[in-house]
């Protein structure tokens, strides 16, 4: 442990880097070995965390952005599955996913029979 140093880490982000894994990969595997690394510094089995040197940048992960589907694409989807799987459709959007966008829909389309 004692071994390894700030250079070894930025060596091994380097590598990852190189190795093209995904960028949540890199920060999962980090966390990992900075985990073991502070609790080595507790044990006291090592001074510092060479993972929390000013030099290492640390792998940061990246989320894809959120696409809300339209209420007509969710029907079309809805439509073409088995029926024992719409149910599915309505936990979804009953537990909150979309629902913000189909509650806004559903208010329209009463909005406009009035």
């Amino acid at each position: 442990m004692g071994q390894i140093k700030p250079s070894t880490i930025r060596d091994w982000v380097g590598s990852m880097e190189e190795r093209k894994l995904s960028d949540n990969y890199q920060a999962v595997l980090f966390n990992t070995v900075s985990g073991v690394m502070d609790s080595a510094v507790d044990d006291r089995r090592i001074r510092e965390n060479p993972c929390h040197a000013k030099t290492v940048r640390r792998p940061v992960a990246s989320s894809p952005p959120i696409v809300v589907w339209p209420e007509e694409r969710v029907q079309a989807v809805r439509s073409g599955l088995a029926e024992r799987f719409k149910i599915a459709v309505r936990s979804a959007l009953a537990s909150g996913c979309g629902r913000v966008r189909f509650w806004a829909s559903r208010q329209t389309t009463s909005t406009e029979r009035r």
